[in-house]
């Protein structure tokens, strides 16, 4: 869930910028990089807060048909990402409990929504409380660029750092195989029942006409 990305984005330094006594650019770019990115959205994903730093930049250019004194500086960077894919398992602390389901933000980055609509009847599930630690399985995750945050659905799987198994379904084909070989002992019993009924009668025949002989 957690990932490595790559970032390239143009930076200004304003004459404001400049009036003071300057150390270095580059910590001035990356002040400005990191408002601009850190603890937003991006196209990779939500960029965690002090990940990013700086590969290389440009010189300082003035662009054409720009008269205000700004100048740009051409950033690559990386940084550390969030975009949890479906299924990721993430534990969280519950914040709020309502009718709709249960409300709980993960590393201040994702906010997770587990309606109640997906656990009817699970009365584990209805008896959360705010401030359990649950566990949560991330189904669909949805950000826009510059967003503060990623909001996702997902469904509840556990409390108490324990985690609930959702037993798989039986496959088809191995419960139809199932069902045939139920089907084919019986017939063997059936079988076996009417060879062992066959095999009385015919002793009974020479028992009589072992007797009628005698006689």
């Amino acid at each position: 869930m957690e990932t490595e990305a790559f970032f390239q984005e143009k930076v200004y330094l304003t004459p404001k910028d400049l009036r003071n006594d300057i150390e270095s650019v580059d910590d001035i770019l990356l002040t400005k990089l990191k408002e601009r990115l850190e603890q937003r959205c991006s196209p990779n994903g939500y960029v965690l807060p002090g990940s990013l730093e700086i590969l290389t930049r440009s010189t300082g250019m003035v662009d054409s048909g720009r008269f205000s004194g700004d100048w740009a500086f051409l950033l690559k960077a990386k940084g550390r990402v969030l975009h949890p894919p479906e299924g990721t398992m993430v534990e969280v602390e519950v914040l709020k409990s309502n009718k709709m389901g249960i409300y709980a933000v993960y590393e201040n980055a994702i906010r997770l929504m587990v309606p109640r609509d997906l656990h009817l009847g699970d009365e584990e599930f209805d008896n959360l409380r705010v401030g359990d630690r649950i566990n949560v399985e991330i189904q669909k995750s949805r950000f826009q660029l510059r967003d503060p945050f990623i909001v996702s659905v997902g469904i509840y799987r556990g409390s108490n750092g324990t985690t609930r198994v959702v037993p798989e379904a039986k496959p088809v084909e191995a419960e139809a195989e199932g069902q045939e070989s139920e089907e084919t002992q019986a017939e063997g019993e059936e079988t076996q029942a009417e060879g062992e009924e066959t095999e009385g009668q015919a002793s009974a025949e020479e028992e009589e006409e072992e007797e009628e002989t005698e006689e």
